[in-house]
């Protein structure tokens, strides 16, 4: 059974939305990690490293640091027991940044599973996008074969997602 042209048209407004809050949070916050931790410098030696930039930058940055669940099946949890239907509120951005911080030689890590991404019915539909967008980022900012500096930097405060209000950004 196919799409509708209207099915089809929302499908396609979801998946832009989708990928482009990952990509707004994501993106700023990926630069100032690659200048803050000196892997700009391995990754404009070495392009081949872009896929675990883009990995680590989405674990440490967490677009959705805390997702709202349903509990599907009666379970004990860290000794507190937990009912089909009860509410739970699951801290992504603890278990994703609970392996440790940036680190372009840590490798996936299968207890986070990309939990950014939400799973199952409610994985992101933006995450295909996501990687690639992020990869060709990446490749078009090291292109010029320079490191980056931040010249200037004010954090957004009060709001959900930590992102840069301001990161003005320029190649040396």
């Amino acid at each position: 059974m196919g799409l509708t042209p209207e099915q089809t048209r929302g499908f396609t407004v979801l998946l832009v939305v989708a990928g482009t809050v990952t990509l707004a949070s994501t993106i700023g916050r990926l630069v100032a990690l690659l200048h803050d931790t000196g892997d700009q410098h391995r990754l404009l030696a070495d392009a081949s490293l872009i896929p675990d930039a883009v990995r680590e930058g989405l674990r440490v940055t967490s677009s959705m640091p805390v997702v709202g669940r349903g509990v599907v099946g009666d379970v004990e949890l860290g000794g507190r027991r937990l009912r089909a239907g009860d509410r739970v509120k699951v801290m992504t951005w603890y278990i994703d940044n609970s392996v440790g911080r940036f680190d372009l030689d840590l490798g996936y890590v299968a207890r986070t599973r990309q939990l950014w991404f939400g799973g199952g019915s409610h994985f992101c539909l933006g995450a295909a996008l996501t990687h690639p967008q992020l990869t060709r980022f990446l490749e078009t900012l090291l292109a010029a074969g320079r490191p980056w500096e931040i010249t200037r930097r004010r954090y957004r405060f009060n709001g959900f997602i930590p992102l840069y209000r301001r990161l003005d950004v320029r190649l040396r």
